[in-house]
């Protein structure tokens, strides 16, 4: 097995079944979630909502513009789609900020997006694949990510690792961590909801 082939077999099970069919995946997670469940903050925490929108932001913004070199998704109308007008994936947002963000979220459009950016990372990946996997990320690849509101200067500290490192990260490792965190929330809201 190549280590393309475990990124995209890894990264199957942080999207749905729309993104890729196998049976480990995470429709168990948003099975049956009704609009009011999405958008609840059990305890002060954020959102399924939200974390779903981070993990998406991150994932596109990060996987396509700093190790794909390519134009994000969310650039377009998506944004208008998703009613949500913020460039970044939410670092530093205020509990109201949060909560402005689950409640005005449209829930569709957000499983759309989240959808289209695991097949894009999906197509990163494969692109990479064997030349530029080892390739550094260059100032100029964080600039672009700066440019389109993504990431901060604080970025720099990337500059010089390689794609593939990134890509596991931004691609799967940090979706892994919101995904434990919204399952706790859907734990949460439905057994409150029975």
């Amino acid at each position: 097995m190549e280590i393309v082939d475990l990124f995209l077999r890894e990264h199957a099970s942080v999207h749905s079944r729309e993104v890729v069919v196998t049976d480990f995946n995470i429709d168990w997670l948003i099975a049956d979630l009704t609009e009011e469940q999405w958008r609840a903050r059990p305890h002060g925490f954020n959102s399924i909502a939200w974390d779903f929108w981070h993990m998406t932001r991150v994932e596109d913004g990060c996987v396509s513009l700093m190790v794909a070199g390519e134009p994000q998704l969310l650039d377009g109308d998506r944004a208008a789609l998703l009613q949500v007008d913020r460039r970044g994936h939410g670092e530093g947002m205020s509990k109201a900020e949060v909560a402005e963000l689950s409640d005005g979220i449209d829930i569709d459009a957000l499983q759309a997006y989240r959808n289209d950016v695991g097949r894009r990372t999906r197509e990163h990946a494969r692109a990479l694949w064997p030349d530029r996997w080892s390739e550094a990320i260059t100032e100029v690849d964080v600039q672009r990510a700066v440019d389109a509101g993504v990431a901060s200067d604080e970025y720099s500290i990337v500059v010089g690792k390689p794609r593939e490192m990134l890509l596991f990260w931004w691609g799967l490792h940090h979706s892994i961590y919101h995904l434990g965190q919204a399952a706790m929330i859907r734990r949460d809201v439905t057994v409150a909801a029975v």
